[in-house]
């Protein structure tokens, strides 16, 4: 799309774009809409539709069901254009067990951006430039989640979304701090994760960076056997498929 839209060109949703922009690999539009900030979300939720990842539209349109299905409980705030899919396996009489059982659930924002979906295709990962998202850690989420593991509680993170601003947040020891900005960390082999006990995700993408991120946490042989077992168990992959529990190895 941007490739064939020029700057100041004037769209049918009466808006005007500004600015052809790349984060990276991913191209992106400045636009100027000629509307306030509340009728503009009432046109995006009379208009728009769900940014499904490709693997799915490659193979069917958006159906009215993935306005609840691709949603999870614990969305609030406006701003990502992709589900953190882990936590769609999270339904509220679920989430009402756990607290009883005494889990503790603390919120953390990051915007997911569309270069989640963006393969790797440089021969070395090393030189895939990452998307830039935006992220909220608030000081009383980072004191409870420090002060709950200083007590010996296990923290995990449901999802590579949750991880991804807690390791953009942390010092050196892998203390939480309070967080509010970009973050465009890459997550690969080599890097220690030292924020979570445990990370919940579902099965990922060949050439994903969500799939280095598993190598980094448990190891390319361990993740190459965790994948070969799901293939011959016909678990399902992707945004809708299978849930898995990881232990973090450094744990």
């Amino acid at each position: 799309m941007g490739r064939k839209i020029l700057s100041h060109s004037k769209l049918d949703f009466d808006g005007k774009i500004e600015e052809i922009k790349r984060d990276h690999n991913l191209p992106y539009l400045i636009i100027n809409f000629n509307y306030n900030y509340e009728d503009f979300l009432k046109k995006i939720k009379r208009f728009g539709k769900i940014a499904l990842p490709p693997y799915i539209t490659k193979i069917r349109k958006f159906e009215v069901s993935d306005n609840k299905n691709y949603q999870t409980i614990f969305s609030k705030i406006f701003g990502a254009v992709a589900s953190p899919t882990a936590s769609l396996h999270f339904s509220e009489p679920l989430k009402n067990k756990l607290i009883k059982k005494g889990v503790k659930i603390v919120f953390v924002t990051l915007h997911v951006n569309g270069g989640t979906f963006l393969p790797i295709n440089t021969e070395n990962f090393n030189d895939h430039k990452m998307h830039i998202e935006y992220g909220e850690i608030s000081k009383r989420t980072s004191n409870l989640i420090n002060k709950l593991r200083s007590n010996g509680g296990k923290i995990i993170a449901v999802g590579t979304t949750v991880l991804r601003i807690l390791e953009s947040s942390k010092d050196k020891n892998g203390k939480v701090l309070p967080f509010k900005g970009n973050t465009n960390i890459f997550i690969k082999p080599g890097w220690k994760i030292n924020t979570v006990d445990a990370l919940i995700t579902n099965f990922h993408t060949p050439r994903s960076t969500l799939l280095l991120i598993l190598h980094a946490l448990i190891g390319e042989s361990i993740t190459s056997k965790l994948y070969e077992y799901a293939i011959r168990k016909k678990l399902r992959f992707l945004s809708y498929g299978d849930a898995c529990l990881i232990w973090n190895k450094d744990g």
